[in-house]
Parts: C-alpha cells; structure tokens; sequence
C-alpha cells in the first residue's frame, strides 16, 4: 500500500510539474529545485522499496522451498 501512495504521488507530482505548475516553478529556481528533488525522492523510495519487496520475496521463496524439500523428503538439506 505504501509503495502504490509513492507511486501515485510520484506520478502526480510529474504530471502537474510539467502541466501546470510549469509556470509557477519556472519563476524560481529554488522552488523549481526543491520541487523536482522531492519528486526524485519520491521516486527513488519507490524504488527501494521495490527492490525490498523483491529481496523478502525471494527470501520467502528459499524458506518455503526448504520446508517443501524437508517435507518431500524428510531431512533436512544444508
């Protein structure tokens, strides 16, 4: 759930950024700055947190694969 918030957040902050917010942030460029780093941060959370959700998959992958081979074949592999 929080990893679509960012996304859409992410996105959001593109879409009114390049529309219409264009003008205003052109205006100043420390508000043109600080707007477009929030927007990569957004971005970049995102992306850790993908690659998070990726790593406790795979973790989750191993350990259920260990218990299928216990189960299957009763002993346990190092």
């Amino acid at each position: 759930m929080a990893m679509f918030v960012i996304v859409l957040s992410a996105l959001v902050m593109l879409f009114a950024g390049v529309t219409f917010l264009g003008g205003w942030l052109s205006e100043n460029p420390v508000t043109f700055l600080l707007y477009w780093a929030a927007c990569a941060w957004l971005t970049f959370a995102a992306i850790l947190l993908a690659l998070f959700d990726l790593v406790v998959v795979r973790a989750q992958e191993r350990r259920e694969r260990q218990r299928l081979k216990q189960e299957i074949f009763g002993k346990k592999e190092e």
